[in-house]
């Protein structure tokens, strides 16, 4: 297999004081793998509870509301389309992106079912029942196996393929999916 050794760009390129959308665009998305594993964290511990932790449980519903569903977009209308255009063809990267697609998919689908189950479970003020927790803990496992290929491939992809153009154009998808300014991105200089 041969392929073509692609420029590596720093994150300076992209980068902006602060942790905020106008840094590099993979470690924001290194950030929102780590927060998505958080919150795996909080729906085994509320799965496993006797007793309800009310914060624990808001703090869940707070990350599989907001954080995971803007991750899981980020990754499915800009991470994944700019990898499989950067693939180099006629190898396994295509068929390993499809894979990890369908990863993705399948978390993405069990959020409402999550979300809708924790919300419950605070209303009621009562952990999950038996069936319930073996829903979360389902749930989770489907998180876990996407987040664990997000960690282990595709970022070390994205920094070895992305090219700093592509980098660019992540950041302002990420910056108008998190409300902040696009215009104070211009290509070619750092905000």
């Amino acid at each position: 297999m041969t392929t073509t050794a692609r420029p590596q760009s720093s994150c300076s390129e992209v980068r902006s004081t602060g942790p905020d959308p106008r840094s590099c665009p993979l470690d924001i998305i290194a950030g929102d793998l780590r927060r998505a594993r958080k919150v795996c964290e909080d729906l085994d511990a509320i799965s496993g509870s006797e007793t309800l932790d009310p914060d624990l449980t808001r703090q869940a519903l707070r990350g599989l509301r907001t954080d995971l569903p803007r991750h899981l977009r980020d990754t499915t209308e800009d991470l994944l389309p700019l990898l499989r255009r950067r693939c180099p063809s006629g190898d396994g990267l295509a068929r390993s992106l499809a894979r990890i697609g369908n990863d993705l998919d399948l978390a993405r689908d069990g959020l409402p079912d999550l979300c809708n189950l924790v919300a419950r479970c605070l209303g009621t003020g009562c952990p999950p029942t038996v069936p319930d927790a073996v829903t979360l803990a389902c749930g989770t496992r489907r998180l876990r196996r996407y987040l664990m290929a997000g960690k282990a491939i595709l970022l070390p992809l994205a920094r070895s393929l992305l090219t700093a153009r592509d980098r660019q154009t992540l950041c302002l998808r990420l910056q108008e999916r998190r409300g902040t300014d696009p215009g104070r991105f211009r290509r070619g200089s750092a905000p």
